[in-house]
């Protein structure tokens, strides 16, 4: 791997980018891969998706590029995912150089967990602001029935790991209707003892299939737990996806994401770049740039941000709206999109 090329930005360094709603965008979110070690039932076929050809994935180079480009726009925010970061050979050492550089505020990853206690020494020693854990059980053989793997007891070790090193750990439990609802509430009682944001997300229709999703709703999310924690009480937080509570005397806090629902799209600041480089405006539309294309066919930095600020300025203003355009395509799976 080459050399970063190492720029500090002070605060008053960094651009405003924004789209013609005047939503500054602020946070990124890449996947490194869309190769996953599971085979969750809400994300792909049980015989998983066709692989995308190694030399068609952005190289670890090409993805530093970006990096840089977008932090230069104004990104202060971002995040690893894939399918699944850890399964690219040779993520940790391009996380640690990443981390080496001052490129932006705030570094995160979701992950499903399998691989995280192998790298707990390394991930000790970064300034990551956090990890997104994905569990959507706490019984062994129910996540083996969701994801179609045995390995609840990897992901329950690197859970138990990132706690006892303090490293901030949120919970991502995807709720799926007749299938786990029913452990709400111990999902709940995790954040009772443990520092964590248990976040429990409506089930989205990203599962690599035009097969339909009956949702369990935010609203009906939100009622299971206020009949068992009556006291819950909300906290306004500015420009975030979940809708935050607490619970007196609970170490944790709850949130809740209306994926499916997309309440939260008036206020969104984030934006998306694929395995392939295809820069995502909004998560439930088109992919609107070919980012590769643009770096492998000599386009220089300047030329990059430009049509970076072209395809932004075009960000749909809701989700819903982003969606009628591919209307009658086949829906992809999450681990395609990036998580």
């Amino acid at each position: 791997m080459k050399n970063l090329v190492t720029h500090h930005f002070q605060n008053n360094e960094r651009p405003i980018l924004t789209d013609s709603f005047g939503r500054r965008i602020t946070y990124l979110r890449i996947a490194m891969t869309d190769r996953c070690n599971l085979r969750c039932i809400y994300c792909m076929p049980a015989e998983g998706i066709l692989s995308i050809p190694r030399q068609e994935i952005l190289k670890f180079e090409e993805v530093a590029r970006l990096i840089k480009i977008f932090a230069e726009l104004g990104i202060t925010k971002l995040r690893f995912t894939g399918g699944e970061p850890f399964v690219r050979k040779g993520f940790v050492d391009f996380l640690q150089q990443i981390d080496s550089q001052n490129w932006v505020e705030a570094i995160h990853i979701t992950t499903n967990g399998v691989l995280v206690a192998n790298y707990l020494a390394e991930i000790s020693k970064m300034r990551l602001k956090g990890i997104n854990l994905s569990l959507d059980s706490l019984h062994a053989e129910r996540f083996a029935q969701i994801t179609r793997r045995n390995d609840f007891a990897k992901v329950q070790a690197a859970l138990n790991g990132l706690l006892t090193l303090g490293i901030s750990t949120k919970i991502n439990c995807v709720v799926q209707k007749g299938i786990n609802t029913d452990e709400i509430i111990n999902f709940v009682k995790l954040s009772q003892k443990n520092p964590l944001e248990v976040r429990f997300i409506e089930q989205m229709a990203f599962n690599g299939t035009n097969q339909s999703v009956e949702t369990f709703s935010a609203s009906e999310i939100l009622s299971v737990i206020k009949w068992q924690f009556p006291d819950l009480q909300q906290i306004t937080e500015e420009n975030g996806t979940a809708v935050k509570y607490k619970i007196d005397g609970f170490q944790g806090t709850i949130g809740i994401i209306a994926a499916n629902s997309r309440s939260f799209c008036g206020s969104c600041h984030r934006v998306r770049v694929t395995s392939t480089g295809q820069l995502k405006p909004c998560l439930y539309g088109k992919k609107s740039l070919d980012l590769r294309a643009l770096m492998r066919n000599g386009a220089n930095d300047t030329e990059i941000k430009e049509s970076i600020k072209l395809s932004l300025w075009h960000k749909k203003a809701n989700g819903f709206e982003a969606e009628r355009e591919i209307a009658h395509e086949q829906k992809e799976s999450m681990a395609l999109i990036g998580g």
